[in-house]
């Protein structure tokens, strides 16, 4: 055995090291927690399974944590060789790609791609349509490719109706195959209102905020500046109930935007009230973001714009607008936001006159844009140094692929080894274990011979006694209380095992005839568990009534006061379950002493057939077998308990 768990931990170990050739490891650890909790999980699948589900959990709360465990869920989907699951895991990054990143996205849209290849091995509905919403999507995004995305979608649409889970799954690809076709028809009003809906009944709040922001921005273009606002408003009532501070930032963002759009239009100043009051009440909660600093500039500028009229007053607006771009302008560097730099800078430049501070702003301007100028260079340098390593990585591996197949053939050769001994050594202890099998089985057969006869024999002695001392009636009574026993035991004879029902029933019968032939000098009780199926728990026949027969014969039976005898049935766990006979007798102890003063002694051999067959049933199956003397207090034998432990 010692063989074979050495060469299976071998085998296990080469395969594990050809899996990981070429795939790396350069990732971040995972968190404690995470880690703690994957070792509580037995299965790998379900340690893969429990990673795809925080990677649903922090989709939007925690973007690059997401993608961390989604990396992490691969390296195990390779390893396991798990194709199910590694084309789900593909699907998520691809996903948080191109949900959190500004592209391109030729690498989401090839991790797609291995998704919608693998999927329909599994009969995945859901999974599938969501992976061809998401691949119409990146297609049409990066190429406005509306002939192949409006394919997409329709094997999405298909599929729809084969998600069977649950409703939410089906609404929620519903919704986001609609939002797809909305943006894929040219912003249809209509379709994102249905996606909104959905998304609504699937109980998306994050999908229910993005369409609402979507939807405003449609309506604002339109001229519909009511519905547009409803908009904002929902999506704002939305994001408040999530983790999700980017969609909460998005909402804000859109609401000022609407603000500025309205005040600009109409110079309504209730409009600038109402942005001054969003710029005390988030300014706070959001903090120090480049783009949202950048907004209030631009609105206290239009507001300076607009009282030109009273130059003093617009100077003062001014210098809060100048203040805003300046405090704007080193966050967006620090993050190299070029949209948000281009609109600091020009206006920046555009206001310096008033405050006779131009040179000091075109010095500083011209520094930004030379900075980022040469960061743009050390990326496109980065990129170059990047194509070099791999193609000499390309010509590295060109020169050892012949060492490489040789590598490869002699692994293999291994690795055919192996399995071929395994194979070996699996045959031949399946069939030794049959040989062991059919001679415990043979043994069993024998001991069962052997049981029966001895109990007809004591039997037989009790009727003979009640015969000597003219017991007649009595006697004839046991005789056919006897005989409807025997009709039992020679039916269980018949049978390997028997349920535990049965056996209890024929335990029950041999104490009845035992009661009759002491009278009131025995009683006894049979007890079980309610919780025990007695009918669908087997074990061999007669394997109770040796030690019910030897407690009463040698502990009750030479006691001058009456006895008693316990027969208790209880559930160890799901595996086992125990049979506890007691008896308050004279004690093992003290009968030993009567045998030694009897004229004529024989031995038990119904207690050693019984334990010669518990210890068969320990080879094949698991039992255990306990005898302890009970005392009381004052260490006088107040009987004896057989514990017997049997598989269930």
């Amino acid at each position: 055995m010692t063989r074979f768990v050495l060469i299976v931990l071998l085998l296990l170990f080469v395969i594990k090291t050809w899996a990981w050739q070429g795939q790396s490891t350069s990732v971040l650890p995972l968190p404690d927690s995470v880690n703690q909790a994957l070792d509580r999980i037995g299965f790998e699948s379900s340690k893969m399974d429990y990673l795809l589900g925080l990677v649903n959990q922090y989709q939007y709360q925690d973007p690059p944590f997401a993608v961390r465990l989604a990396q992490e869920a691969l390296i195990r989907s390779f390893t396991e060789d798990d194709k199910e699951r590694e084309a789900l895991v593909y699907y998520w990054l691809a996903w948080l790609e191109f949900q959190n990143n500004p592209g391109p996205f030729d690498s989401a849209l090839a991790s797609t791609s291995k998704s919608i290849l693998e999927l329909p091995k599994y009969k995945k509905p859901y999974w599938l349509a969501r992976a061809y919403g998401l691949r119409a999507a990146i297609a049409f995004d990066m190429s406005k490719d509306s002939i192949n995305a409006r394919d997409d979608l329709a094997a999405g649409m298909a599929l729809v109706q084969k998600i069977k889970n649950k409703p939410s799954d089906s609404l929620w690809v519903l919704a986001y195959l609609n939002t797809v076709k909305g943006n894929v028809n040219g912003n249809d009003l209509a379709t994102q209102m249905t996606s909104l809906n959905l998304f609504e009944l699937a109980g998306d709040s994050v999908r229910v905020g993005r369409t609402c922001v979507k939807l405003s921005a449609y309506c604002m273009a339109a001229g519909k500046k009511d519905l547009a606002e409803a908009y904002i408003s929902r999506a704002t009532a939305a994001y408040a109930t999530t983790p999700f501070n980017a969609g909460k930032k998005e909402a804000f963002l859109s609401s000022l935007n609407f603000l500025l759009h309205v005040y600009q239009q109409t110079r309504n100043e209730d409009y600038f009230d109402r942005l001054v009051n969003e710029e005390k009440k988030h300014l706070t909660t959001i903090g120090n973001d480049a783009e949202l600093l950048s907004k209030f500039g631009v609105a206290y500028a239009l507001k300076a714009y607009f009282e030109s009229n009273n130059p003093a007053v617009a100077s003062q607006y001014l210098m809060v607008a100048q203040k805003y771009f300046e405090d704007a302008l080193p966050v967006a560097v620090a993050t190299h936001d070029q949209s948000v730099i281009k609109l600091v800078t020009t206006n920046l430049l555009q206001y310096c006159e008033t405050f006779q501070n131009c040179d000091a702003i075109r010095m500083k301007v011209i520094e930004i844009y030379a900075n980022e100028l040469a960061y743009k260079n050390s990326l496109t340098a980065t990129s170059q140094h990047g194509l070099e390593k791999y193609y000499q990585a390309e010509r590295l591996s060109t020169v050892d692929s012949e060492r490489q197949k040789q590598r490869n053939f002699l692994l293999g050769l291994t690795v055919v080894f192996l399995l071929s001994t395994l194979c070996f050594i699996i045959f031949d202890q399946r069939r030794k274990s049959k040989i062991l099998n059919r001679e415990l089985h043979s043994k069993m057969e024998a001991l069962r011979a052997q049981m029966n006869p001895h109990f007809i024999s004591n039997t037989l002695n009790a009727i003979d006694s009640l015969v000597n001392h003219n017991r007649n009636k009595e006697a004839s009574y046991y005789i056919i209380q006897f005989s409807r026993l025997c009709r039992i035991i020679l039916n269980n004879s018949r049978s390997e095992t028997i349920t535990l029902a049965e056996e209890l029933e024929t335990l029950r019968y041999f104490l009845n005839l035992e009661k009759l032939r002491l009278g009131e000098k025995l009683s006894f009780d049979i007890e079980s568990e309610s919780t025990l199926n007695k009918d669908n728990i087997a074990l061999p026949p007669m394997i109770l009534q040796p030690f019910v027969e030897n407690a009463i014969w040698h502990g009750i039976q030479p006691n001058n006061v009456p006895g008693i005898v316990t027969v208790k049935v209880k559930r160890v766990d799901q595996q086992t379950f125990q049979c506890i006979i007691e008896d308050n007798g004279i004690g093992r102890e003290k009968s030993k002493e009567y045998k030694k003063h009897m004229v004529i002694t024989q031995p038990s051999h119904g207690l050693a057939i019984t334990e010669e067959r518990l210890e068969t049933i320990k080879k094949i199956k698991g039992s255990d077998l306990f005898t302890e003397d009970l005392y009381d207090a004052e260490g006088a034998a107040t009987g004896t308990r057989v514990t017997i432990t049997l598989p269930v």
